[in-house]
This record gives structure tokens, sequence and C-alpha cells, in this order.
């Protein structure tokens, strides 16, 4: 059995009523569908009498963007989680990090800020106001960047950009559980990033 729950990317509640399709294989996106579920009223799917091996999980839900996540069987594997987003207006952009660890992964963003400069959006500043050029709570609720989700364990961490500029954007992750360490926790940690642009 595969098991987990569909989250909202930047609520980081369970999803209702999400249609799920399985595929044999990784990133598998076309093809036959080995088995369909819908998630509960509290996110939560599981898939029964699964062969052992790897699928790809399509999800589908009217006002969200159709996304996949991988998810394997051997055994009962629960906690098999995957997060979608809902659909963005048009020159918006969206960034999802996910991972399967209980290390503390911590996603950063900077772009071209309103005066020539650079933003950078992460915990410690989790919201730039382009109308005001600030991090202050007082600008504008609409043009923003902002860290909707920090989380300290399995992710999601979501950052969202209400309308992309001219110029360079960087997005990075950091491993703050392992911070000035060398070692492999963060490649260990089935990290994805999805883009919704």
């Amino acid at each position: 059995t595969i098991s987990g729950t569909i989250k909202d990317a930047v609520s980081n509640s369970g999803v209702a009523n999400v249609s799920l399709s399985a595929r044999s294989g990784v990133d598998t996106t076309s093809g036959t569908i080995v088995k369909t579920t819908t998630s509960d009223s509290s996110g939560n799917y599981s898939l029964s009498s699964m062969s052992t091996g790897w699928y790809t999980i399509q999800t589908s839900k009217s006002g969200y963007t159709a996304t996949t996540f991988n998810v394997f069987a051997c055994g009962d594997q629960s906690e098999q989680n995957g997060t979608i987003s809902t659909t963005l207006s048009s020159g918006s952009l969206r960034i999802v990090l996910s991972w399967k660890s209980n290390k503390d992964l911590d996603a950063h963003l900077t772009g071209p800020d309103n005066a020539s400069g650079r933003f950078h959006v992460y915990y410690g500043q989790k919201r730039f106001h382009y109308d005001n050029n600030s991090y202050t709570v007082s600008g504008s609720s609409s043009d923003n960047v902002t860290l909707d989700v920090d989380s300290d364990s399995k992710g999601p961490e979501t950052i969202t950009v209400s309308a992309v500029r001219r110029g360079t954007y960087r997005y990075y992750v950091h491993n703050f559980s392992s911070r000035g360490t060398n070692n492999t926790n963060l490649s260990a940690s089935e990290t994805s990033v999805k883009i919704h642009y």
C-alpha cells in the first residue's frame, strides 16, 4: 500500500477530492494508468495492492495546476505526500520545495527589486514588497514576493512571486540542519523543486 496526503503548496493543508492516477516508473507522464483514487476530505489517499516498484502519481483538480510526484511500493509505504499549487495568474511564479527527510531545508530566492538592487526572501525575511521596496508588513498585499510556507521537516517550502520582473532570479536550497558540515544529507533527502509559471 502506498499512502500519503495531498497538500496545498501555500496553506500546507490537505486538499480534498484530488483525482490521482498512478503509472509505473519514475517521471512517467504517459502510458497505461495502473490505478486511480481520490483524496479524502483531509487530503489523504491510499493505493492498495501495488506491485513492488516506483510509480508516478499525476494529480488533477479544478483550480489547481496538474502536477506529478514519484512514490514507491515495497510493503506498506506511508507519508508519500504530494503538493499541488492553485492556478496562478499570468506573470506570477511559484516555486515549491519538497523533501522526505526530517532535515530542515530552507528555500531562498533573490531577484530584482524596485530600486536597481536585489531582494532576498527566505526564513529571515519572509515577504518583500515592490511598492515600497521593503520587507516591512505595511507594503502592498498584492505586489510582493512571499515565503508562503516555512517548514522545518519534510516540506513543502513555497515561495510565490506575484509579478515576475525583468532581471535575474536565483533560487537555492540551504541545508540548515547540516550547516557548516560536509555530508550528503541534502542529496539523500529525496528533494524536489517544482516551478509553476
